[in-house]
């Protein structure tokens, strides 16, 4: 499928690559595979994939007419080369990547209600599921009646590893309930209200936030310092670690957590959505925990889809129900860019730094984030002038009146020309690239020339006026062009020569 143009106007920001429209039905799931270069989405009717340079099928699973598509929610998780799917009938269903089923796991038939979320925990090889009968952990093992294969490697292996179960082993591995949140707002898990249709997870810490109304639940799903990872007999229930409270004026939408990349100094941010359109900022106080107002970003004027964190632009892509999509900076909290769709955006998901889709009721659009600018080198004092020195370098000028020639390709200083010991201010500064010569025009009418391939550059020659003859311009021309005989190009010193007013 090629990219439609109908998504009214698109910053340069945005860049619109692929859009899917092979559903016909609302799309329920969406997730990119990075090996493959791949996108899986699903509908009630079928699972597709297809690529996400050009939007062309690679495969289809079409149920039978009269049938719906049973699996809710799909993610896939790159260390283990496998699709993870939830279905409403209790079953977690491993796929490979050619979406060949390998293995089917039951929730457990005590399991009140279905799984419609599913996340991924790298760092115990667990899953994290979330629906009718609120939030829990599992864990993989080997069923206690299959005595599992010595393996020859284990007296090697280092008493603080552990041996990740494959997922894809039939009839030899199990799915064991390692922990359940404790929900303040369900006095009973299999009642309504126990329905927890999002969550966030912060891999790095192993924090769980769960929203419901205006308030957010943190919970603790690490195991604990020196426990070796294992499956307990019991399921523990996790109290939360933090609630915070009345946070929006309506329900919260979306949350995410941003480590300030300078660390603790910078402060830690919290960011919240919520169906009264407003995007807040919010820090945790380190005394009593509590959130801190910072302010408001975003101008969305319906509810709040999704924020997603851009770490390594410190930076958060918000989205709406009214069709907007929004970059903002979370150090000088200025919008970067901006999209306005003609739909309602559900959802958001990057797929590399520079690249996300999102997902909308019928379709899956794919875009590349294209910087307006990158730093490519910082000084001390503000730049005043940059002009072209040719074979991949420029000149820079500066406001303490220094000059630099800089190479373009690596940002790397290769001659500066530092400030003159004088009370007169660098006015002009003209490089000539076959001589290697930097001329200096100060405010007083003065012109130092500089020999730039050293670095620092070195003084040469120092040319003075008279105050009728105060040099205020400056220009650099080939000698011939000027039409000088032989006689006074010598008398120049070189073929090249500038001409001043």
């Amino acid at each position: 499928m090629s990219a439609d143009s109908d998504d009214g106007t698109l910053r340069s920001g945005f860049q619109l690559g692929t859009t899917f429209s092979g559903h016909r039905n609302v799309v329920r799931s969406a997730v990119f595979n990075p090996h493959t270069k791949t996108l899986c989405s699903l509908d009630e009717r079928c699972i597709k994939v297809w690529k996400a340079t050009n939007g062309a099928e690679v495969s289809q699973i079409t149920f039978p007419s009269g049938k719906t598509c049973l699996v809710m929610d799909v993610i896939y998780v790159p260390e283990l080369k496998i699709y993870f799917g939830a279905s409403l009938d209790r079953i977690l269903q491993v796929y490979d990547e050619k979406m060949q089923v390998c293995n089917s796991l039951p929730w457990g038939g005590k399991e009140p209600g279905t799984v419609a979320l599913l996340k991924y925990n790298p760092k115990w090889d667990e899953l994290i599921t979330a629906g009718a009968g609120g939030v829990k952990v599992w864990a993989c093992t080997v069923d206690g009646k299959v005595v599992q294969e010595d393996d020859p490697l284990d007296r090697y292996r280092s008493a603080l590893s552990f041996d990740k179960i494959s997922w894809r082993k039939k009839d030899r591995v199990i799915l064991v309930k390692r922990l359940e949140m404790e929900l303040p707002f369900a006095k009973d898990l299999k009642a309504a209200e126990a329905w927890v249709p999002k969550f966030y997870f912060e891999v790095e810490l192993q924090l769980l936030f769960l929203f419901h109304a205006a308030n957010v639940y943190v919970y603790n799903i690490d195991h604990e310092d020196g426990e070796e990872p294992g499956i307990e007999k019991h399921t523990v229930m996790v109290k939360p670690k933090w609630v915070w409270k009345d946070l929006h004026e309506q329900p919260i939408t979306s949350i995410v957590f941003a480590a300030h990349p300078q660390g603790n100094k910078g402060g830690d941010l919290i960011i919240t959505g919520s169906s009264d359109t407003k995007v807040k900022v919010w820090k945790q106080c380190q005394v009593t925990k509590q959130l801190l107002f910072q302010r408001y970003i975003g101008n969305h004027t319906k509810a709040v889809s999704c924020i997603v964190l851009h770490k390594s632009s410190f930076s958060v892509l918000s989205a709406a129900l009214d069709g907007t999509v929004q970059m903002w900076s979370l150090d000088s909290f200025e919008p970067i860019h901006r999209a306005k769709l003609s739909t309602a955006v559900i959802d958001v998901t990057l797929m590399s730094q520079n690249q996300f889709f999102i997902r909308t009721k019928h379709e899956v659009k794919v875009f590349r984030l294209i910087h307006l600018h990158e730093t490519f080198a910082q000084y001390n004092s503000a730049v005043v002038a940059i002009t072209d020195a040719g074979d991949h370098c420029v000149l820079v000028q500066s406001e303490d009146s220094s000059a630099r020639i800089i190479d373009t390709r690596t940002a790397e200083d290769l001659s500066t020309m530092v400030p003159a010991f004088s009370t007169q201010n660098l006015a002009k500064a003209i490089y000539s690239k076959r001589l290697r010569r930097l001329y200096a025009i100060l405010t007083n009418g003065e012109t130092l020339v500089y020999c730039m391939r050293t670095n620092p550059a070195k003084l040469k020659e120092t040319w003075t006026t008279t105050q009728k003859e105060k040099v205020t311009c400056a220009v650099l021309c080939d000698a011939a062009a000027l039409g000088l005989d032989q006689e006074s190009r010598s008398a120049g010193g070189n073929s090249g020569r500038m001409q001043a007013d």
